[in-house]
């Protein structure tokens, strides 16, 4: 297997605050998605279901960037699971934790949620394990992930991230541009079949969203060689200042807020995964934002991942209060109820990703990763331990 032309290390500890600013942006767009009774929208009037699809993109290149030497110069495949899984799992358990709350408490005050105590032990359970839970044993037979629904985006996430391990990584840039063809024509296939690319997350479509990760992430990852090969190892601009970065985010909003008619929906969607986010994220990739607008997208990246993880169960509490405090409710009208659920929702997330997110990846970082005993561990292990434990922190 032929390795790829790629640098050894690109620019370590560089950080692309305008891909942050994308991702950020997009996660909000989901929550407006997921919330619209709280804007005053008909359900489905925003299809945001397309930034699923720019989260595997973006995934694909960040990872390339942080892990594709390092693959290649040996890391080991528990060493890369254990970090993909510490990061993404604090917050994940977070999530599960306050949709079973919901659940629970939907059984306290007599409202049954549709589903019995059993059942919600089992998908909390299969959940909590970041699998896919049986229809047999689920709240939500016809889901995946039938709890806290955007999970399954995250399962299969773990699976490119596995992918990208075991084979995207050492894939020639010839062959990974074959397989990128090849899941084109799946993505093709699947957006026929059901209309739109809104598809995954269920048992009767998990083919489909194996195909729409195995898709994006790879693009991703051919995106940043393309991007690196002309740099030999240093970062390359194409522009600097604000304008081509407000391009880039006001594109992004426009593509997934724009109404489609559900006759050029496949179309449409395959479009926009296969040629407009790749070319906003090459571009986004090369653009220096100001300082100022940097420092905003570094925070929206930051907030991006807790608010699609946590924004679910959030929703379903507010509305639980909600409909037990009917004459509150009235009196805050819509879209003014989502800017204010959106605006704390975005605060309580800056400040879980540093008084719980992190601190909490540290910990487990040190449980997955014990100090070894000097006298027992030879020199080169330990320093290997030492770079996981920062790998898993800043991670």
């Amino acid at each position: 297997m032929t390795a790829p032309a790629i640098p050894a290390r690109a620019a370590p500890g560089h950080t692309f605050a305008l891909l942050d600013g994308l991702r950020g942006v997009a996660a909000i767009l989901v929550v407006v998605r997921h919330a619209p009774n709280l804007f005053g929208l008909q359900p489905g009037a925003v299809e945001t279901h397309l930034a699923v699809d720019l989260f595997f993109v973006l995934s694909g290149f960040v990872l390339a960037h942080a892990y594709a030497a390092r693959v290649r110069d040996g890391l080991p495949a528990r060493a890369f699971l254990r970090i993909r899984v510490i990061r993404l799992y604090p917050l994940y358990a977070l999530g599960l934790a306050l949709t079973v709350a919901v659940a629970l408490l939907s059984f306290a005050v007599g409202q049954g949620p549709g589903f019995s105590p059993s059942a919600l032990a089992l998908s909390t359970l299969c959940s909590a394990l970041m699998l896919p839970t049986p229809p047999a044993v689920s709240t939500l037979p016809a889901a995946i992930f039938p709890l806290n629904f955007p999970s399954w985006s995250i399962f299969f996430e773990l699976i490119a991230n596995m992918a990208f391990f075991y084979g995207l990584s050492a894939l020639s840039a010839r062959r990974l541009a074959a397989f990128v063809a090849l899941a084109f024509a799946g993505l093709c296939a699947v957006a026929l079949q059901a209309g739109d690319l809104d598809v995954g997350y269920t048992w009767n479509e998990v083919h489909a969203g194996l195909i729409r990760v195995m898709f994006a992430f790879p693009v991703g990852v051919l995106l940043y060689r393309r991007w690196i090969a002309r740099a030999s190892g240093a970062p390359r601009r194409l522009a600097s200042g604000n304008a081509g970065a407000v391009a880039c985010l006001a594109a992004l909003t426009l593509v997934l807020v724009v109404p489609v008619p559900a006759l050029v929906k496949p179309v449409y969607d395959v479009l926009v995964v296969a040629f407009v986010f790749p070319a906003l994220v090459y571009a986004a990739a090369g653009i220096t934002p100001g300082p100022r607008l940097a420092a905003l997208c570094l925070k929206a990246g930051a907030a991006s991942y807790p608010l699609y993880i946590l924004h679910a169960p959030c929703v379903a509490w507010v509305e639980a209060v909600g409909r037990r405090m009917p004459g509150v409710a009235d009196r805050i009208a819509a879209p003014y109820a989502g800017l204010a659920f959106l605006v704390v929702l975005l605060a309580a997330c800056l400040v879980l990703v540093r008084v719980y997110d992190a601190p909490a990846r540290r910990r487990l970082g040190r449980l997955a990763i014990p100090k070894p005993d000097q006298t027992l561990r030879a020199d080169r292990t330990l320093r290997a331990d030492r770079t996981l434990r920062a790998d898993i922190a800043r991670s």
